[in-house]
């Protein structure tokens, strides 16, 4: 009896040095809390129950007065637990500290007979769901209810890749999980993946962590419900496969009412990646910036126009929820790629006759019955985050799908100019000029909401022709074109604000409906090539003749103090001057007028008694002055008007190409 309690608490230990304790993590909270329960990962008990550990086992067992005469040796019995794959049996028992007699039992029924009916084997499967058959087994009500429940710790499923997995789970494979996002429909988790829990399409598991995102869902309804919504939903999946900047689903996992989808972690949503970074400086990165924008519009061109069923059932799928919280950036090897996530508002509908047009065919699927709409657990502060804000619409929403209208293509054609507009705004003004553009839709909308468009009158049902485009939207894209600091870059936002005027913010959706996707693509081509032919501007350092140190050793006290003249009119009276770094360029400020000036000449023994004058600016507004708020660094200029809602401006400064103008002003008005 010692000798097979030995051998017991031997095996028990070498299981409990593999269970896995799963534990959250936060941003708050540096030790991790136990969520899920423990669970042994895949593969536990086939290594501890390895053919040499069993023998040892059945050798006490076959030793004891109360064992009956098997007529096998205890290898051959350790040969058939491998063989009919009872490991993970033997290993619940030891887990629960079952006793010689319990043991003996499940060899009798199991192990010692040479072949199994096809009922035991059905019933013996793991999880035993046979309250009877299992205490007929491990012969009383005591052990059989114990082992029902720990079961489970041994059946945390294994997920499939591109498949859906469903059962009745207790115990889930995550090491670790971490809350990084939440929506309407779902949340979203940061997820470890234990060790041989993820298999490939080939069969093979992961022998490591496995890092992946993980999307949970509330199902509305059991089997049988919504069966061809469900359908569809797999058709998506297995679509975007075909396209790079839409985030495929690496599998699904069902259990209860719970529907996780498991994908790529990305580094972040392209809100958030504006908010951290500092935007596209050179026309080169400006280059790569929009044509990640013109992949994007390439992905909703794919929805669109270019899934099909296994049936070659042509099908058009409308995101529905298209904002830059839904583009997921994922940065491999320097390399940036926008991919297109957040499926669970989209419409489809099958197109049979391959001329109809996407917006015609009156078969639609909805992808969101198949889930609840919830409140997130966690607030969350992100500019214009949520999909519907004060009024019940969405900043990024078409005005029909706000009111209540019919919604196909031309809705995504809206969303996707609004984030065309964001992501420009970005690039020429950083994320202080995506907040200020979203304070300008607010400020300009009837009811104070954050919309590319607002509604002319209130009426408690509103119609499409109640809508207008905000003009918010229309004074900052005629502000986009205006500003930007060369003529290249100018005609390039012409070209597309015009277009985005013209063509895609149009409040009839039926005029809306003759602009595609591929023509947004073809536009930002357009805007793509244009920087690419932009010449980067050459920066060449200031230099002196000899080290600073050397100057100052060799000048004079008469030449420190010799006066330096301003060779300009400074009419009307000087408000101020100051001076960026290394002294240089000192900017002066009439009312009126902002001057640089070059400094770093004076230096030199031959040069001149007057300062070199750069290009002068004025405020954009005629009507305002410049106040005595002006600072200047090596590489910019930041000025305010003096007025009551004062402006401020940034005033970047670069070498010019003229011999006879050191430094010129580019201005964005922020």
């Amino acid at each position: 009896m010692a000798d097979f309690d030995t051998c017991r608490n031997i095996l028990y230990q070498k299981l409990a040095t593999r269970a896995c304790t799963p534990r959250i993590e936060t941003d708050d909270t540096r030790t991790p809390i136990n969520k899920h329960g423990v669970f042994y990962p895949a593969g536990t008990a086939e290594k501890v129950m390895s053919i040499e550990n069993l023998e040892q086992l059945f050798t006490h067992v076959l030793a004891s007065p109360a064992c009956p005469n098997f007529s096998s040796t205890a290898m051959e019995l350790a040969r058939r637990v491998d063989l009919r794959k009872l490991q993970k049996f033997i290993a619940i028992m030891i887990v629960l500290n079952c006793d010689l007699k319990a043991m003996v039992s499940f060899t009798s029924h199991l192990v010692a007979p040479r072949t199994l009916s096809e009922d035991v084997r059905k019933n013996s499967t793991l999880p035993l769901e046979n309250p009877t058959f299992a205490k007929s087994v491990l012969g009383n009500d005591a052990t059989t209810n114990l082992f029902i429940e720990k079961q489970h710790e041994f059946l945390a499923p294994v997920i499939k890749k591109y498949k859906e997995v469903k059962g009745d789970f207790r115990r889930l494979p995550y090491v670790m999980e971490k809350l990084i996002g939440q929506g309407s429909f779902g949340t979203v988790y940061k997820v470890e993946i234990s060790p041989h829990h993820f298999r490939d399409e080939d069969g093979l598991s992961n022998s490591g962590k496995l890092i992946l995102a993980r999307k949970d869902f509330v199902l509305t309804a059991r089997d049988g419900a919504y069966d061809r919504e469900r359908e569809v939903l797999r058709e998506i999946v297995r679509n975007v496969r075909n396209n790079s900047n839409i985030m495929e689903s690496w599998g699904s996992l069902e259990f209860g009412t719970t529907y996780s989808l498991f994908m790529p972690l990305a580094d972040c949503d392209l809100m958030k990646y504006m908010e951290s970074r500092t935007q596209p400086q050179s026309f080169g990165e400006k280059a790569a910036f929009v044509k990640c924008a013109v992949d994007l519009s390439g992905a909703i061109d794919f929805l669109h126009e270019q899934l099909v069923s296994p049936n070659y059932e042509k099908l058009s799928c409308f995101h529905m929820d298209l904002k830059p919280q839904n583009i997921l950036v994922v940065i491999r090897d320097g390399v940036h790629t926008w991919k297109l996530s957040d499926f669970n508002m989209s419409r489809v509908k099958g197109r049979k006759n391959a001329g109809l047009q996407p917006n015609r065919s009156p078969t639609f699927y909805e992808i969101n019955k198949l889930f609840h709409q919830e409140k997130p657990i966690v607030p969350t502060s992100s500019l214009g985050d949520s999909t519907v804000n004060r009024r019940g619409t969405g900043t990024y929403l078409a005005p029909e799908a706000c009111i209540g209208d019919s919604v196909q293509a031309e809705s995504d054609i809206w969303s996707l100019g609004c984030v065309i507009s964001v992501v420009f705004t970005y690039m020429c003004g950083g994320f202080s000029g995506v907040e200020n553009f979203s304070k300008l839709r607010s400020s300009k909308s009837r009811d104070s909401t954050d919309c590319f468009f607002t509604l002319s009158r209130r009426r408690d049902l509103p119609k499409i022709s109640d809508a207008v485009l905000n003009d918010g939207v229309a004074r900052w894209l005629k502000q986009l074109r205006t500003t930007q600091p060369t003529d290249s870059e100018k005609a390039i936002l012409e070209d597309l604000t015009r277009f985005l005027e013209k063509q895609v913010f149009v409040i009839d959706p039926a005029r809306r409906k003759n602009t595609t996707a591929d023509q947004i693509r073809l536009k930002l081509v357009a805007a793509f090539n244009g920087y690419r032919k932009i010449p980067e501007p050459r920066f060449e350092p200031t230099t002196s003749p000899r080290p600073r140190w050397k100057i100052f050793a060799k000048v004079n006290s008469s030449t420190i103090s010799r006066p330096i003249r301003l060779d300009t009119n400074l009419d009307p009276p000087l408000v101020t001057c100051v001076l960026g770094s290394n002294a240089c360029p000192l900017v002066c400020a009439t009312s009126r007028k902002l001057k640089a000036f070059q400094v770093h000449h004076i230096t030199s023994e031959a040069a001149t008694d007057n300062l070199i004058e750069s290009e002068s600016v004025s405020p954009l507004n005629t009507t305002l002055s410049w106040s005595k708020h002006v600072a200047a660094s090596i590489q910019y200029v930041i000025a305010a008007t003096d007025n009551e809602e004062f402006e401020f401006y940034l005033l970047p400064f670069r070498r010019a190409n003229r011999s006879n103008a050191f430094y010129y002003f580019l201005f964005v008005r922020l």
